[in-house]
Formats: C-alpha cells, sequence, structure tokens
C-alpha cells in the first residue's frame, strides 16, 4: 500500500495511477480514480497495487485529469516495499 497528497485539486476530476513494468506505463487500476471534490485545498489518497509483489523498488506516476479534459502527469516516483 502507498500514499500521496495533493497540494490542491480545484478542477481536478480524477487520478489514474500507473507502474512501470517491462519498459511501459501500466495502469494499476481500471477505472478513474474519483478526486475528492470535498478538498479542493488537497487531500490524502491510499491505494494498493495488487501487481507489486516483489520486495523490490517499483516506479510510478500519477496521471491528474482536469475538468476542462487536459491531463497532468507526475512523477515517476520510486516506492520501496520495504519501508
Amino acid at each position: 500500500m502507498f500514499r500521496w497528497e495533493t497540494l490542491e485539486q480545484r478542477g481536478t476530476v480524477g487520478l489514474y495511477v500507473e507502474r512501470r513494468a517491462d519498459g511501459a506505463w501500466m495502469p494499476i487500476h481500471a477505472e478513474l480514480l474519483p478526486a475528492l471534490v470535498a478538498a479542493p485545498m488537497g487531500a490524502q489518497y491510499w491505494m494498493v497495487d495488487p501487481g507489486a509483489f516483489t520486495r523490490e523498488g517499483h516506479k510510478y506516476r500519477l496521471i491528474e485529469v482536469e475538468a476542462r479534459g487536459t491531463t497532468r502527469e507526475y512523477g515517476p516516483f520510486t516506492l520501496d516495499l520495504d519501508e
């Protein structure tokens, strides 16, 4: 399980989380993770990656989907599952 925080999410519809695997970005969930609309000034999110079964570090990125249809990428971030 891992978590992240947003500082601001006004106009954010939701997020996708992807993990780097075999040289490509793979989604770890099929549907858009809805933004917490009651927290326009930021929120905390928790997610489990069922495909991260090794103790090796994994690279992730966040894709923010905005209400006007644009997207923003954040990362990549390395997560060490031993921590």
